[in-house]
């Protein structure tokens, strides 16, 4: 028996895509059967680099321990970047470590991450360097650069 939410799906496919659609159960868990089975394809151009599956979580897995260290799993962590390479690298690793990634778009001001900040309890901040201005609040937030 097929989830209803995959189900859906069925009247917009044709069989055979259909049956090769998979359900997982954690985002993790989609996130590793896509780097096994793509490991040395494309899975980003940014700023003229590419980056496979592989690289991709190579330095996702870097960012996901250090989460898991200083944060432990459930926690809502920020992510405040354009973009880019380093905007999925850093949503992947707080995604994939049991925590919630709450993205702010990298065009809030200062005192607007702030309050993003507080509404929603935010454990942590990864930001790209040329974001770093806009992290300057009165309360240090454990910012950390993605």
């Amino acid at each position: 028996m097929l989830s209803p939410a995959k189900e859906a799906f069925r009247k917009y496919m044709n069989e055979e895509d259909f049956n090769r659609l998979k359900e997982y159960d954690t985002l993790a868990a989609m996130w590793a059967d896509c780097v096994s089975f793509y490991a040395d394809k494309t899975a980003i151009a940014d700023e003229g680099r590419t980056y496979t599956f592989a690289q991709l979580e190579e330095d996702t897995a870097h960012l996901r321990a250090h989460i898991r260290a200083l944060a432990g799993t459930g926690a809502r962590i920020g992510v405040l970047a354009a973009n880019s390479y380093d905007f999925v690298k850093a949503f992947l690793a707080v995604a994939t470590s049991g925590c919630t990634a709450v993205v702010l778009p990298p065009q809030l001001d200062a005192m607007t991450v702030f309050g993003c900040s507080m509404k929603f309890a935010l454990k942590g901040l990864f930001y790209q360097p040329a974001l770093a201005e806009k992290t300057d609040c009165p309360l240090h937030l454990g910012v950390t650069e993605a």
